[in-house]
């Protein structure tokens, strides 16, 4: 495990934005509003070529408060502290030391572990009032930056070195084996694959995640909308590396009146480009809405493969009726995925869960078939013996003349023909359809292009 740094401080202190900073990527959401960070979450970074971790947090809170999201994102801040080898606590040096960061200070103490107190919102190197109160802490020098704007970071870089030592640079942690935890290339296949969970507010995405991990790592609970940032975590599905990314609820936009929660969908949406398979979850009491087919759409265009999980089976009485309708309707709205996998469960009780994994990777073994150029042609020569192109509209017959597989994520097929212009959209839905049906392409968006040979008489 390499050396671990956790953030702390309260809310509104600019953690995240620090995080962000030193992973140099922007990974968690940063709104202007306080406490937004609900879950935990990690990267890694490199301080002089030494990898270490570091964990954002939502800091510590009130102690004693009654609210049961407060209480838990209290305790996951407390598990952070306890993986962590040292801690970074972050202050407003504009406000100064206030009230809850004093009791706050007297609990980390007793993790035991060194406290670099960072004074951020120092801009321009300015010395605030704030910055006399953070010194009188007793923490010892006051690192002042500024979080968003990177005054003041190599400071930190220099005293987090220190506590590092020379006798880690050479400790064999950086490995050819990454924990996917960084955006690397989302189509190489030394990373792991990388699952986004997705779907409406409150049909159980971190529930599911949570039971396929075997504790219980995210915040969960009755009320929609827990989940804000895109957590990414490291899982093994079939001695095979993912990374399971927990995602916000996504409502129909013209229903999103809060810019936080649109700034949370905003990070879903991404996750849903930069991942390899969507998992997309459904309320089994509530079925298939509109608002899950936009979804599907969503991942459809930007090319993912995807499976529909039926989450709260147990909560229904004919199963497999409604597993049969969400089929059907899937397949009629929705067929440029025609044949995806639909998978029912109950996160909550684990009935089903285990069936995931090895879907999971059928899926993304599909998403990334590549099929031989003159399987292609034999394959074309069939379907034009048995379904004659259509005549364009002067006459004159379409002539397709060459098929290739041009590229896989998602499998992408050039079809070259004599005037692709005139090709009807009919036919172009049947050579899919075709591809799909004869290949085993199921689950999986299709691409075809038409292009127009060059004539070789010219």
């Amino acid at each position: 495990m390499p050396f671990t740094l956790a953030i702390i401080g309260r809310p509104n202190v600019g953690k995240s934005t620090l995080f962000n900073r030193l992973v140099g990527q922007r990974l968690a959401l940063v709104h202007d509003r306080p406490g937004v960070t609900r879950d935990r979450r990690e990267a890694r970074a490199l301080i002089d070529d030494i990898p270490i971790r570091i964990i954002d947090t939502a800091g510590l809170g009130e102690v004693g408060t009654d609210d049961v999201v407060a209480k838990r994102m209290r305790e996951q801040t407390e598990i952070a502290l306890s993986e962590s080898n040292a801690a970074l606590f972050v202050l407003d040096a504009r406000v100064g030391v206030t009230a809850l960061e004093r009791e706050s200070l007297q609990v980390l103490r007793k993790f035991g572990i060194p406290l670099l107190p960072v004074a951020n919102k120092c801009e321009g190197r300015q010395a605030p009032d704030g910055l006399h109160e953070i010194n009188a802490l007793g923490l010892g020098d006051v690192i002042a930056v500024s979080a968003e704007h990177g005054d003041g970071i190599i400071d930190l870089y220099r005293r987090l070195f220190s506590l590092l030592g020379e006798d880690q640079s050479d400790n064999g942690l950086l490995t050819d084996r990454q924990d996917g935890l960084d955006m690397a290339d989302p189509f190489d296949t030394a990373t792991p694959i990388r699952i986004a969970v997705v779907g409406r507010p409150n049909a159980g995405k971190s529930t599911l995640i949570n039971r396929l991990l075997g504790y219980s790592r995210l915040l969960t609970g009755a009320q929609p909308g827990l989940t804000r940032d895109a957590v990414r975590l490291p899982h093994r599905f079939n001695n095979r590396d993912v990374l399971l990314i927990d995602t916000a609820g996504m409502r129909r936009r013209t229903r999103m009146t809060d810019p936080l929660e649109r700034a949370a969908v905003g990070e879903a949406q991404r996750a849903i480009r930069l991942c390899q398979v969507a998992v997309l979850v459904l309320d089994g009491e509530r079925q298939l809405d509109r608002q899950d087919l936009r979804i599907a759409q969503h991942i459809a265009k930007e090319g993912r493969a995807m499976i529909v999980v039926v989450n709260k089976i147990d909560c229904l009485n004919e199963g497999s009726e409604v597993l049969a309708t969400i089929r059907e309707r899937l397949d009629q709205s929705f067929p440029q995925m025609r044949g995806v996998t639909v998978l029912a469960l109950s996160a909550l009780h684990g009935q089903g869960v285990q069936e995931l994994g090895p879907a999971v990777v059928q899926t993304y073994e599909t998403w990334g078939v590549r099929i031989p150029t003159a399987r292609l042609n034999d394959w074309l020569n069939d379907q034009m013996a048995h379904h004659d192109p259509p005549l364009a509209g002067d006459g004159r017959r379409v002539k397709p003349r060459y098929i290739t597989q041009i590229k896989t994520h998602p499998p992408s097929f050039a079809l070259f023909v004599n005037r692709p212009d005139m090709v009807p959209v009919g036919y172009q839905r049947f050579l899919i359809n075709g591809l799909r049906r004869d290949f085993g392409l199921w689950g999986t968006p299709l691409r075809l292009r038409l292009k127009k040979g060059k004539n070789p008489y010219i």
